[in-house]
Formats: C-alpha cells, structure tokens, sequence
C-alpha cells in the first residue's frame, strides 16, 4: 500500500538523477521498519509552480513528502518511517541546486480502509485473455459470417 508522493516548489532544483535514487532508498526503507512488500510501494513527484509562502516572494520554497500507510504500525514504527524518511529528505536536498530558504516536511497518514479500494489491472495479461477468446471462440464463429475471418480479429485489435 505506502504511497508517498512528494512535492515541492518550483524553486527548488533537484537533479532528476537523485528522484530514482530517493525513492528507491525510501523503499528500502519502507519495507525494513513498517515491513511493507517491494511490488506494492508506490511514489510520484509533483513540481508546484503555483503557490504562495508568506509574503509570496519566491525566495522561500517548501518541499513536503506525504507518505500513506495502511493501519496496523505501532508507534515506534511509525516514528523510525519518520526519522529516516526525514533525513533522506534533508540528504536530497543536500543535491538540490537553490539558494532559499526551504522548509521539509514529513507526513505519514494512516488510510482508513473502510475507504480504500485496492484492484490490479494487468492490460497485457486482459490482453492475451481476449486474444485467445477471439481465437478460440469468435473466430469460428466470425468465419461462418465474415469472409476472412481476419477482419474480424484485426477490427478487433484496432488495426485499421
């Protein structure tokens, strides 16, 4: 479940070369202190170029990394998720290229899962799935009505 997404303002330069590198450590990270499996911690980052601190003068930025866990993580756990994932923020933007004032933040949420919804899609297993339906059921069918059947099976791919 983790999903973490961070953002961060549009005056901060981060070397898209560290976000991998970032994500990958928090990961790790993630699967050794809340014992999450790899396949299923997802991140994304968002660039914010519309936003406003203090007075609105773009000499301040801010970068917030939101990290969603399902419940069931004691306290200490949690607290660790926060530490590490704090100083690996602070070491990414140790890389970053600015010179403002950039406040970090942490914050880990607990999804209630009486909201949540999990469901995997695997568009080439549904794929092959179909193709073998139209191979091994339509197909013979198609031939009865369409002269070749191959019409048939291309209209169905999308091919022209």
């Amino acid at each position: 479940m983790p999903l973490t997404k961070l953002e961060y303002t549009d005056n901060i330069q981060l070397p898209s070369g560290k976000m991998t590198d970032f994500f990958q450590k928090l990961h790790a990270s993630m699967i050794d202190i809340i014992g999450t499996d790899l396949q299923t911690c997802k991140s994304s980052a968002c660039i914010l170029d519309q936003y406003c601190i203090a007075d609105g003068i773009k000499k301040n930025g801010f970068i917030v990394l939101y990290i969603q866990i399902l419940p069931g993580r004691n306290t200490s756990q949690k607290d660790e998720l926060k530490e590490k994932a704090g100083q690996l923020l602070l070491d990414l933007l140790k890389s970053a290229c600015c010179k403002i004032d950039v406040q970090a933040r942490v914050l880990i949420n607990e999804v209630n899962q009486q909201y949540y919804f999990m469901g995997d899609y695997n568009s080439y297993r549904t794929y092959e799935k179909l193709r073998l339906f139209v191979h091994v059921c339509v197909a013979p069918l198609a031939s009865l009505l369409i002269d070749p059947p191959s019409q048939l099976r291309c209209s169905l791919r999308g091919a022209p």
